[in-house]
């Protein structure tokens, strides 16, 4: 063995024309990373042009969802004021007047934030119906969209008959 290489060999130097194990891996993962450079700078910016196309996506789909419900509450509401409208208007004693501000209180004090313009009617049918038509559009979270709610109760109206 030459003095040279004896002194790479204790100096922990692999001798000259020989690489080391360690390196010959270095060399090939550097060579592996090298390829795929390449494809890394073709796709760098690809994250954020999805980014901006499917983030506003889902916060449309977001809205629809909450406009959605939004509609579905807003629907309850106005059912329930028909109803609270037509109990008051079929009471013995009571008048298409009186179902009108029953309803209206009740939208007032439950549905103010969720109902924009409501709109009560109440009349007396033939063959003592009483009847109560409550409308109104649904406050809109999504621009130009204008949802209307309506409901209608009917029934008959209370009367005291004598027997006999």
């Amino acid at each position: 063995m030459s003095r040279s290489r004896q002194g790479a060999q204790a100096a922990g130097r692999a001798p000259a024309g020989r690489v080391p194990a360690g390196a010959r891996r270095r060399r090939r993962y550097a060579a592996a990373v090298k390829t795929l450079r390449p494809r890394q700078s073709r796709d760098r910016a690809s994250g954020t042009v999805e980014a901006v196309i499917i983030v506003p996506a889902l916060m449309l789909i977001l809205l629809v969802f909450v406009q959605y419900a939004l509609w579905a509450h807003a629907s309850s509401l106005v059912q329930a004021a028909a109803a609270q409208g037509d109990q008051a208007a079929r009471a013995s004693g009571g008048t298409p007047a009186a179902g009108v501000v029953a309803a209206e209180q009740f939208l007032h004090r439950t549905g103010a934030e969720v109902i924009v313009g409501p709109v009560v009617r109440a009349h007396v049918q033939a063959g003592e119906m009483a009847r109560v038509d409550v409308a109104g559009d649904v406050e809109s979270i999504l621009p130009g969209v204008h949802i209307g709610v309506s409901a209608t109760s009917i029934g008959p109206v209370q009367t005291f008959r004598r027997s006999g």
